[in-house]
């Protein structure tokens, strides 16, 4: 056998399970939308909205060009998800087959123009259905 039909007979082999191994469905992306103001480390709370996918997952950072050396800590978990802190930022994940209203918070500390500071972040989350659209399809921010 040849080197080029023996190399064509192992990429046979070798494609299918990588083609396999690529496929996500879009469904299962775990599109999320994050908005609300920036927080200034100045003893402020501020409120996100976060729109989620029931049964899916949304990890969101906390830390802005003008935070430095921030931390990120559980003040109170949702009722009808899941919260864990990665990083500097939170995980999300909403119970399976949920739908409704949930919230949580988190506090963060760093520093701000060399000052040390501190705010804390109340995300109130919106879980729609599997097939609904998430709305808008990026996160904005409003600015300082």
């Amino acid at each position: 056998m040849s080197d080029q039909a023996d190399f064509s007979r192992r990429a046979l082999l070798v494609l299918p399970p990588l083609l396999l191994l690529s496929y996500v469905p879009c469904a299962q992306a775990g599109q999320c939308v994050t908005n609300g103001p920036r927080y200034k480390l100045e003893s402020d709370v501020v409120e996100w909205r976060m729109t989620i996918r029931s049964s899916e997952n949304c990890i969101r950072g906390v830390r802005f060009s003008y935070v430095y050396n921030a931390t990120v800590r559980l003040i109170s978990l949702p009722l009808s998800g899941q919260v864990t802190v990665v990083g500097s930022g939170f995980s999300y994940t909403t119970k399976p087959n949920f739908r409704g209203e949930d919230s949580f918070a988190g506090g963060i500390s760093g520093s701000k123009n060399k000052t040390n500071g501190y705010s804390t972040i109340r995300v109130l989350v919106s879980v729609i259905g599997f097939n609904e659209d998430v709305r808008p399809a990026f996160a904005r921010f409003d600015p300082n």
